[in-house]
């Protein structure tokens, strides 16, 4: 493990091209985490232009068993969806508990835009889905309710487990690639207070997680490209959830 050190700097990202490349770890200690929190800066270098999604991260079984979490971007023109952020690009967390059962989703009313930094934070309270863009609560409206809320303990499992970056992994192969940079994500075990995610956000600046939250609640926390990352391996900098570069990302600059 590698100690994320007094002076926080981030000057690199991991850079994913949108058509193969993403990171992974099978089976991650968070696997079991009943309420919680993502969080991330990501640019995105392309949006959808029409409808579909893609997954700066996502957990899901690696077999047939398509229960899943992810947490993406959404483009969708469905009635639901209020008519500012309908068939535009959106965040969505989106979560089907049970191998063929139904699908909760929930949007925030925000757009995304192409080379722009987003610190985001989606996070599971024990109750309800909550998106935070940019330090704010950009609201949670459910769209698809058939299911349930839940977080990683709730995904059912199958053979195995795997947690990605950049891309949606199930029954043998990957999809739903994002293009563009992720840097510094962190994964809390426990949801994170509006004054916890402003702090985190940083007037634009990322900031140690150790800085602002208690060490106790941070599960694993990925610099991507500082602290000793590898052309192979992201290093958890708080636990032994590594990821695994598949198809040779870069670290890019911020």
């Amino acid at each position: 493990m590698n100690v994320i050190g007094s002076e926080f700097l981030s000057y690199h990202c991991l850079d994913i091209n949108g058509v193969d490349q993403y990171a992974y770890c099978d089976n991650p200690s968070f696997g079991g985490d009943n309420t919680g929190a993502l969080s991330a800066w990501m640019r995105y270098d392309t949006v959808l232009t029409a409808v579909g999604v893609v997954d700066f991260a996502a957990f899901a079984p690696t077999d047939s068993n398509n229960s899943r979490l992810r947490f993406i971007q959404r483009r969708n023109n469905s009635g639901n969806i209020a008519a500012p952020y309908r068939n535009v690009p959106i965040p969505e967390m989106f979560i089907r508990r049970t191998n063929g059962g139904a699908n909760y989703a929930v949007y925030g009313n925000h757009i995304y835009t192409v080379d722009t930094w987003y610190h985001i934070v989606m996070q599971y309270t024990g109750s309800v889905f909550e998106i935070y863009i940019n330090g704010v609560n950009v609201g949670a409206t459910p769209w698809q309710v058939a299911g349930l809320p839940g977080w990683f303990a709730d995904v059912e499992g199958g053979t195995g487990r795997r947690f990605t970056v950049g891309a949606f992994y199930n029954n043998g192969s990957a999809d739903s690639y994002t293009h563009g940079c992720v840097d510094e994500m962190t994964i809390f075990n426990r949801p994170l207070t509006a004054t916890e995610v402003a702090k985190l956000y940083g007037l634009g600046v990322p900031r140690n997680p150790l800085r602002v939250i208690e060490r106790s609640a941070i599960v694993s926390h990925y610099r991507m490209g500082e602290s000793g990352d590898s052309a192979t391996t992201v290093f958890d900098q708080i636990g032994s959830n590594h990821l695994t570069l598949v198809n040779s990302p870069i670290y890019g600059n911020r």
